[in-house]
């Protein structure tokens, strides 16, 4: 044989060959288990406070150790962090998905709750009276117009208390509280 009389490999033997290394890539993950490659945060992992605005490394931090607000400040290292003056509604203790600023004129470190957005990705659990307006358009199925009206309603009726009690609100039944139980 020389070199001019060389064939190409039949259509058919291709796309056997194409088709056997889809399928192969396809199921790797069945017959060849990987571990994820993200890391899922577990109920026992410590509690995750984000700082904000202010702080010299914002971003989130994971604490295990029952450290306090102001071991939270002071192990991050913020500029003041021993003259830092915590507002009156922070609470006493570390919760998961806080959110702490720091305004460094007046040394004052404000608290507040993550978005929804970023607590659902770090798997701590939303509570329905630390929601905002924007908060619940996070969650599947709720545009602007609900969104409004249960931040309505908790402001005219107070405190929801639980999930549950959402049902309260005009648009919300017992299939969407089903649907956002998971993130809850």
């Amino acid at each position: 044989m020389n070199n001019g009389d060389r064939r190409s490999p039949p259509p058919l033997f291709l796309g056997v060959v194409v088709f056997g290394a889809l399928l192969l890539l396809s199921g790797r993950g069945a017959w060849f288990p990987q571990g994820s490659p993200v890391l899922y945060p577990t109920a026992d992992s410590g509690v995750r406070i984000g700082q904000g605005a202010g702080f010299s490394t914002p971003g989130v931090y994971q604490f295990s150790d029952g450290s306090g607000l102001q071991g939270v400040i002071s192990m991050t290292g913020t500029k003041s962090n021993d003259e830092a003056l915590l507002a009156e509604d922070c609470p006493p203790h570390l919760i998961d998905g806080l959110l702490l600023t720091f305004e460094e004129k007046t040394a004052l470190v404000q608290c507040g709750w993550m978005p929804a957005e970023h607590r659902i990705a770090l798997g701590i659990a939303l509570h329905p009276d630390r929601m905002s307006e924007a908060d619940w358009q996070a969650l599947p199925g709720i545009g602007p117009v609900l969104a409004e009206r249960i931040e309505l309603d908790r402001q005219n009726n107070g405190d929801f208390g639980r999930l549950e009690s959402l049902r309260r609100v005009k648009g919300v039944g017992p299939k969407r509280i089903e649907t956002w139980r998971t993130f809850f």
